[in-house]
């Protein structure tokens, strides 16, 4: 019950009653902080890196990986946010949900590794299609 314990002061929270969606979520966080723009930057670069690796598969398939272990440590990072929110941030974001971490942290990290897979899929008819034009011309 460590969980409970640390979510337990909500005075610190931000307010969720007035909160009727995802698109009011995201209106109500302080995009001002720096280390909520450090994320969106990361996020950004992260899609960038993605496009120039396209041709790297090893490389991809790397980033891809340690996209995909970060997500699955999300709880783990949403707990320590919780804890030590103060060091860094003006306003709680991290509750027992994890609806903050989920949608600003993971959601992006996700969506990024759906591209990732777009373009091995791509890539992969690219080839069957080359490989295919190439036998029906012998």
């Amino acid at each position: 019950m460590d969980n409970d314990r640390i979510f337990k002061d909500s005075s610190s929270f931000v307010a969720t009653d007035q909160i009727d969606g995802v698109w009011s979520f995201l209106m109500s966080i302080d995009w001002n902080e720096s280390w909520l723009q450090a994320i969106l930057a990361t996020h950004v670069l992260l899609l960038v890196a993605v496009w120039l690796l396209r041709r790297f598969f090893y490389l991809l398939a790397g980033l891809f990986l340690l996209i995909l272990a970060t997500v699955y440590n999300a709880e783990a990072i949403n707990k320590y946010g919780a804890q030590n929110w103060n060091r860094f941030s003006r306003q709680q974001y991290f509750d027992s949900s994890g609806m903050f971490i989920s949608l600003v942290f993971s959601l992006p990290l996700i969506s990024i590794c759906l591209v990732i897979m777009m373009l091995w899929v791509y890539q992969s008819a690219s080839l069957l299609i080359t490989l295919k034009r190439k036998e029906i011309q012998r």
